[in-house]
């Protein structure tokens, strides 16, 4: 469960549903950004399946983001949600 992989270190980032319009190094640069202000320690989101078309950006080399804690399977079979530790280095 998300809520037992967090820890007393840092807020959480939710960004579920929109992500598949934004390129992936524009969105580490907004989460360098929001690190640099806000601290936040995780961020949870999804990830578009490869195979999936219709969709301009799937992020997945979300890896490069930190390392993921927890990964759920959708029940779309479209996506799948991560929660990962941020480390932007």
């Amino acid at each position: 469960m998300i809520i037992n992989s967090l820890s007393d270190e840092g807020g959480l980032i939710v960004m579920i549903n929109w992500l598949h319009n934004i390129e992936f190094n524009q969105l580490k640069e907004t989460l360098l950004k929001l690190q640099s202000h806000a601290h936040p320690y995780f961020l949870l989101m999804d990830v578009i399946y490869d195979e999936i078309e219709g969709y301009k950006y799937k992020h997945s080399k979300v890896s490069d983001l930190g390392e993921i804690i927890e990964k759920y399977e959708s029940v779309d079979k479209v996506r799948y949600f991560v929660l990962i530790k941020l480390d932007l280095g």
